[in-house]
């Protein structure tokens, strides 16, 4: 009974690691996908992936660290003891992206982006989710440009 019991324990951390790795490397992966729209699109699909990223960033614990490691920045805090590879779709070693912290914080920090995007969510979708996306982007949009500022200061 022991022995079962050690072993269910056992294969119960071997598959939880794997499927939490797995999570951080989809979480990297949407992240890398997201910033270049958000720099380089217009309209309702930069707005699309603004909220995304706002969800991400108020909702996942991690969005920071692969933000971080997605710039290439410097860790503020101290390491996990456990560093996990997140290359996603990079592979280690291979080039930054051409954009950086800065782009970004610009890219949110427009004139007038705040009213843009709260008519953007108010035109497009229903009365219920409008709410609650306008709360997400008046609530998270700050802390977010705080800590981009942060970052890239």
């Amino acid at each position: 009974v022991q022995t079962k019991s050690w072993a269910d324990v056992v294969a119960g951390f071997i598959e939880g690691g794997g499927k939490f790795i797995t999570i951080l490397k989809l979480r990297r992966k949407s992240i890398e996908e997201i910033i270049p729209r958000i720099l380089q699109a217009d309209g309702e699909e930069k707005y699309v992936a603004t909220l995304d990223l706002l969800y991400l960033f108020r909702e996942e614990p991690r969005t920071r660290n692969s933000l971080v490691e997605l710039f290439g920045l410097k860790r503020r805090a101290p390491a996990l003891p456990l560093q996990l590879p997140l290359s996603g779709g990079r592979a280690a070693g291979a080039a930054a992206p051409s954009w950086s912290v800065g782009d970004l914080l610009v890219s949110l920090d427009q004139p007038r982006f705040d009213e843009d995007l709260t008519d953007f969510i108010l035109s497009r979708y229903e009365e219920e989710m409008a709410t609650d996306l306008v709360d997400l982007a008046a609530d998270t949009l700050p802390p977010l440009r705080r800590w981009l500022a942060g970052q890239a200061g």
